[in-house]
């Protein structure tokens, strides 16, 4: 089987010598993982990667080539409170989204969120973010849909509030979140610990 599409660098790790086991987020297959051989150079959260994917079957671990990279976070990794957040990001997509599944609107969020992660709003966005997989996952109510219609609105929605009522919801999905749940709690603590 082969096919090629974008797709989001959510994370890699080695795997032998010379070669990554990379996972990514794709335009239309959803979160996929593979082999990339001889990569030499780093690959952040967030590149978005013109790939190609070749593998024996659709579950079978493939391997990826990679025709060229767009770094749309690079302000991320300059920041650590914005680069804490895409990586929350990541991880997020990776414990939560079934592994290639087609999820094109959870793709589309993520690239609308991590490009604004360093200005101002990216607080919102990052919770935007959030709620979208909330949705995707089910978990969809009038608070979270309000948020989704009125994110940009500091006077109809609190960014705070919102975090918060979706860390329940967090709360009580389970523990396979707790990877994901530390990383985003470091990132609570840096954001409001000054309005204690």
């Amino acid at each position: 089987m082969y096919w090629s599409d974008l797709g989001i660098v959510l994370g890699w790790k080695n795997f032998g010598e010379n070669r990554r086991l990379l996972t990514v987020l794709t335009q239309k297959y959803g979160v996929y993982k593979g082999i990339v051989y001889g990569v030499s150079q780093t690959l952040f959260p967030g590149w978005v990667l013109n790939l190609r994917w070749k593998g024996a079957c659709e579950t079978s671990l493939g391997t990826w080539s990679i025709d060229g990279s767009v770094s749309l976070g690079d302000e991320s990794s300059a920041n650590p409170l914005t680069f804490t957040l895409l990586t929350s990001m990541c991880q997020l997509c990776i414990c939560g989204i079934p592994a290639q599944i087609p999820c094109l609107d959870i793709y589309q969020a993520f690239l609308t969120s991590m490009t604004l992660l360093p200005e101002p709003r990216g607080l919102r966005a990052y919770v935007l973010f959030e709620a979208h997989i909330l949705c995707y996952l089910g978990h969809q109510d009038r608070q979270i849909q309000c948020f989704i219609q009125n994110w940009q609105d500091p006077k109809i929605t609190c960014v705070r509030r919102q975090w918060l009522y979706q860390d329940n919801i967090w709360k009580q999905l389970g523990k396979h979140w707790q990877n994901w749940q530390e990383i985003k709690e470091r990132a609570y603590c840096k954001i409001f610990e000054n309005f204690s």
